[in-house]
């Protein structure tokens, strides 16, 4: 059976904060399959994958640097195909069908808050556009030299939306050097030819990189939430 979308809700604590939005995520997302993901964590949530226990071609770095890998190694061992992959984390609240939120990007092969490429960075700030050069591409010189003229940057890792299409040719060019997350990710979208589309506004005033500082109350898909309260 090829379903129409499956989550995948990656943690490595089974602490209040994540028991509390994997509840928000079922209880809002019933209509889809839903898949806890983990790495070689002591407590699981029921129905885990823990992915542990598959080959693991990436080096041991930081914990930070290698989320995407998690990722891989669960597509590469899934028992569960669907046309469509949404990666949430365990900071990420979601409170509305994930369907009705990514709607606008739906039939994308990839789709991210912000896509990067060198030296050609922009990003909305206060309600202005800036200039911004992505900080990890300081890691270029870490891909392999035939990757380096495709690089790019695909962030954050939270929230991104996956066609099958567009994860299987993912997996099918990453590198297994040992380079930052977000770009190990992008650059493999982009050298497998893939369109790197950045999210509506709608979900890039949600999804980002620093924590929200308060709950919010209105419906939506918001990263990074790091308390209930």
């Amino acid at each position: 059976m090829i379903n129409e979308l499956c989550i995948l809700f990656a943690y490595h604590r089974c602490d209040e904060l994540t028991l509390g939005h994997y509840a928000a995520l079922r209880k809002s997302n019933a209509a889809h399959v839903i898949i806890p993901i983990t790495d070689d964590v002591p407590e699981h949530l029921p129905g885990t994958v823990d992915v542990k226990s598959f080959p693991d071609l990436w080096p041991a770095s930081g914990p930070r640097r290698r989320c995407d890998t998690m990722l891989y190694r669960w597509f590469l061992n899934r028992t569960v195909t669907a046309k469509r992959y949404l990666l949430l984390e365990y900071d990420c609240l979601c409170t509305v069908d994930a369907a009705d939120a990514y709607r606008e990007v739906w039939d994308e092969d990839v789709a991210a808050r912000n896509a990067w490429l060198p030296g050609q960075g922009r990003d909305t700030v206060g309600g202005q556009d800036i200039a911004r050069e992505w900080y990890h591409f300081r890691d270029i010189g870490l891909l392999p030299p035939g990757d380096r003229p495709y690089a790019a940057a695909l962030a954050p890792v939270a929230g991104m939306l996956f066609s099958h299409h567009g994860l299987q040719s993912i997996v099918d060019h990453v590198t297994t050097n040992d380079v930052y997350c977000e770009l190990r990710l992008g650059t493999a979208a982009r050298k497998a030819g893939l369109k790197l589309m950045e999210f509506p506004e709608s979900l890039r005033r949600t999804i980002w990189w620093d924590p929200h500082r308060l709950v919010p109350a209105e419906p939506g898909i918001y990263h990074a939430i790091k308390s209930l309260a």
